[in-house]
C-alpha cells in the first residue's frame, strides 16, 4: 500500500510541473503517510509581482521598476516589494532603484532629522533594501561630501543621535537584522554592541515566550519578528544575563533571568505554535489576517523549520503555508482580511492590498529560498556554494548517526567535521544541539563563537558599473534641457549613478556636468508641481468662500499649471480643484459683469424715462401758457 501511495506521490508531482496555474494544489503522501500540498512557489512569487505591475498600470512584460513605482522609493510602501524581488533574484532594473534611492538619501540627510527623528526602522528597511538589490549601504549616497554609512547611523552608532528603541522593540528587531544582513562588523568603540541589541530585545519577552509591540499580550507578528532577528544566534551557547522589563515576582521586582537565544527562541516557537488557528491562520489585534502568518514563515525558514510540514505547525490537517495561501486573490496578489478590520481601515476585505501583498512576497522568497537550500531572507551574504551546502548536510548526518553508545573519539571527530564550517554559518546545523550535549558530556570544547558577534564586513564586493555607448548617447539627449519633464527624472538618476559607480573615462567629466544640470533642471520642475499644489491647498481652499479678491492668485496658479508639459501636468494633484475654483471665480465675474450692464441699462433706461417725462412736462407746460396768451 505505501509503495503505491509513493508511486501516486511522484505522478501527481510530475504532473504538477507540467502546470500553468500558479495556486494548483495537489495532495502527496510525505513521511509518516502526511498529507502535504504541493504549491508552485514561483508561479505565486510572479503572480504578486505581476499583480504589482497590473496594480501600476503596467504591462505584464514590464520592468516594476520604474517610474510611478520608483517614485516610493525610500518609503514602506516601496521598498519591501524590491528588497524581495532581490532576494528572489527577479530580473528587473535595479539600477534605476538604487539610483532613485541614492538621491532620496541624499535630500534626506540635507535636514535636520535626516530619514526620520524618531524611527531607526527607516534606516534598517531602506538598509536591507538596499543591500538586496545589490548595493552597498556602508558607502552609499553622499552627505558633506563623505559616503553615508546607513549601518552605523541606523544601528550600533544610533544611539549617539537618540535611542534605537525609541519606536519601541521594532528598533531593536530591524537594527539586529540589518548589521546581520551581511555581518556587518561592529566597531570597538561603537555606542552599542549587538549583544545589547539582543538583550534588549530579550527583556522584553513576556510570560507565554511571546512578545508584543506594546502591552503585556504577545503579538504573532512581533513574535515572530524578534525569531527572524534572533535566528543567527541559534545555535549559540553563549548564556545572556538580564533582567526582564516584562516579568516581576512575587514581591513585584522584575526578575533576573539567564538565558540562550535558542532557549528564547523555542519559547517563542511554542507561543506561535500554540496561537496558530485550525484552519493554519493566525490572528493579530485581533483580526485573522495574512501579515501574521507571512511573518510566521519567515521566522520559521530562518530557523530552519518547515512551515509546511512540521507538525507544531499543523492544525487540523492545515499547515501555515495552507493557511497563509487562503488569502491569495485570483488576482495574484494577497488580501489583508477576509473580513472589516478597523485597526487597518484602508485595507479592503477581501481584495488584494499593498501591505498584504508586500509581506507575502518576503514570506513567499523565504520560504522558496527555505526549499533550496538557501540563505534566509534576510541573511543577505553570498549564497552557499554547493561545497558549503554538502558540508553542512554531512555534519547533519554524522550528528544523527551520534547515540549515546558512541565514544569520545566520535564525538570529537563529529566537532572536528563542524569546524570546518564557517563559524557564521553555525545556525544553519539543524540538529546542533544534539552535538553539543554529547560534547559537553564528555567535556569537548566547541568552536568559538566570537565572530559571530562582531562579525568581519567580508562579504561585500564594491559595484563597478560600465558607461556604455547607449549611456552616452542618452546623456545627448538630455543636454537639451528645454524638453526635460518630470518624467525623465528616473533615468536621469539613475544614468547618473551609473556615471559615478563607472571606471574612468575621457569624457566622464562632461557627461557629469550635462546630468548635473539635467537634474537640477527636473528639480525645478518638480519644486514648480510642488508649489502648484501647495498653492491650490493653502490659498484657494475651502472652495464655497472664495470671493473675487481671490480671482488673481487662481489666474497666477492656472497661468503656471499651464506653462508646464503635459507630463508635468498630471502631477498637479489637485487640478481638478484648481479648475473648479477657476470656473467658480469665472462664473463670479461673468456675473459681476453682467451684473454692471444690466445697472448701467437700468440707469440709462432711467435717465430715458426721466428725461422723457421731463421734456413731456415742458411740452405740457409750453402748451397751456400758449392757450392762456390767447
Amino acid at each position: 500500500m505505501k509503495k503505491f501511495k509513493s508511486i501516486i506521490a511522484i505522478m501527481l508531482v510530475l504532473a504538477l510541473s507540467f502546470t500553468t496555474l500558479a495556486t494548483t494544489k495537489v495532495v502527496a503522501y510525505g513521511d509518516n503517510n502526511q498529507k502535504v500540498a504541493i504549491y508552485d512557489i514561483n508561479k505565486l512569487i510572479e503572480g504578486v509581482i505581476n499583480w504589482n505591475k497590473t496594480s501600476m498600470g503596467y504591462e505584464i512584460n514590464d520592468p516594476l521598476l520604474q517610474d510611478e513605482f520608483l517614485q516610493m522609493a525610500g518609503s514602506t510602501s516601496g521598498d519591501w516589494i524590491p528588497m524581495a524581488m532581490g532576494r528572489y533574484g527577479y530580473d528587473d532594473d535595479n539600477a534605476s532603484y538604487l539610483a532613485v534611492v541614492d538621491k532620496y538619501i541624499e535630500a534626506c540627510y540635507l535636514t535636520e532629522d535626516k530619514l526620520n527623528y524618531a524611527k531607526a526602522t527607516e534606516w534598517h528597511r531602506i538598509g536591507l533594501a538596499i543591500t538586496a538589490m545589490g548595493g552597498n549601504p556602508k558607502e552609499f549616497s553622499t552627505f558633506e561630501g563623505q559616503p553615508i554609512d546607513l549601518i552605523s547611523d541606523g544601528t550600533y552608532n544610533r544611539g549617539l543621535v537618540r535611542s534605537p528603541g525609541r519606536q519601541g522593540i521594532n528598533g531593536w528587531i530591524f537594527g539586529l537584522i540589518l548589521m546581520d544582513s551581511k555581518k556587518h562588523e561592529v566597531p570597538e568603540n561603537a555606542y552599542h554592541t549587538r549583544e545589547d541589541f539582543i538583550i534588549e530585545i530579550l527583556e522584553r519577552q513576556l510570560a507565554d515566550g511571546g512578545f508584543a509591540l506594546i502591552g503585556s499580550r504577545s503579538d504573532v507578528d512581533i513574535t515572530a519578528m524578534a525569531i527572524q532577528s534572533l535566528a543567527p544566534y541559534y545555535n549559540s551557547e553563549m548564556e545572556f544575563s538580564y533582567t526582564s522589563t516584562t516579568l516581576k515576582d512575587e514581591n513585584k521586582n522584575y526578575i533576573k533571568q539567564v538565558k540562550t537565544v535558542h532557549q528564547v527562541i523555542n519559547e517563542g516557537v511554542a507561543f506561535l505554535s500554540s496561537a496558530q488557528k485550525e484552519d493554519g491562520t493566525f490572528s493579530s489585534w485581533g483580526s485573522c489576517n495574512s501579515e501574521s502568518a507571512s511573518q510566521t514563515i519567515i521566522a520559521l525558514t530562518a530557523i530552519g523549520i518547515d512551515p509546511q510540514n512540521d507538525t507544531r505547525f499543523i492544525k487540523n490537517g492545515n499547515s501555515v503555508i495552507d493557511g497563509f495561501l487562503s488569502f491569495r486573490q485570483e488576482d495574484g496578489g494577497f488580501t489583508h482580511s477576509y473580513t472589516y478590520d478597523e485597526e487597518n481601515p484602508t485595507a479592503i476585505a477581501s481584495e488584494s492590498g499593498g501591505m498584504a501583498s508586500e509581506q507575502a512576497l518576503c514570506a513567499l522568497v523565504a520560504w522558496d529560498r527555505f526549499n533550496k537550500n538557501q540563505r534566509s531572507f534576510y541573511d543577505m551574504r553570498t549564497d552557499f556554494t554547493t561545497d558549503e551546502i554538502k558540508n553542512i548536510l554531512d555534519v547533519e548526518t554524522s550528528i544523527n548517526n551520534l547515540s549515546e553508545t558512541s565514544s569520545a573519539t566520535e564525538v570529537e571527530g563529529v566537532v572536528d567535521q563542524l569546524a570546518k564550517i564557517d563559524i557564521l554559518d553555525l545556525c544553519y546545523v539543524s540538529n546542533y544541539w544534539e552535538l553539543s550535549a554529547y560534547a559537553k558530556a564528555y567535556g569537548i570544547e566547541l568552536p568559538t563563537e566570537t565572530e559571530i558577534y562582531q562579525g568581519n564586513d567580508s562579504d561585500f564586493i564594491g559595484v563597478e558599473l560600465e558607461f556604455t555607448e547607449d549611456n552616452i548617447n542618452q546623456v545627448e539627449v538630455f543636454s537639451d534641457y528645454d524638453t526635460l519633464t518630470t518624467k525623465d527624472y528616473v533615468e536621469v538618476v539613475n544614468l547618473m549613478y551609473i556615471l559615478d559607480n563607472s571606471k574612468d573615462f575621457e569624457y566622464k567629466e562632461d557627461m557629469k556636468i550635462v546630468l548635473d544640470k539635467a537634474y537640477n533642471q527636473i528639480e525645478c520642475i518638480q519644486g514648480e508641481i510642488d508649489l502648484i499644489n501647495t498653492k491650490i491647498t493653502k490659498e484657494l481652499h475651502p472652495f464655497d468662500e472664495l470671493t473675487l479678491g481671490d480671482k488673481k492668485v487662481c489666474e497666477e496658479i492656472f497661468v503656471r499649471y499651464e506653462n508646464l508639459s503635459s507630463d508635468d501636468r498630471v502631477k498637479i494633484t489637485h487640478i481638478e480643484d484648481l479648475i473648479k475654483a477657476k470656473t467658480q471665480l469665472d462664473n463670479l465675474t461673468t456675473a459681476l459683469i453682467i451684473g454692471c450692464v444690466l445697472g448701467c441699462i437700468s440707469i440709462v433706461v432711467v435717465v430715458v424715462v426721466v428725461i422723457r417725462v421731463r421734456k413731456r412736462r415742458a411740452m405740457k407746460k409750453n402748451a397751456e401758457m400758449e392757450e392762456s396768451e390767447e
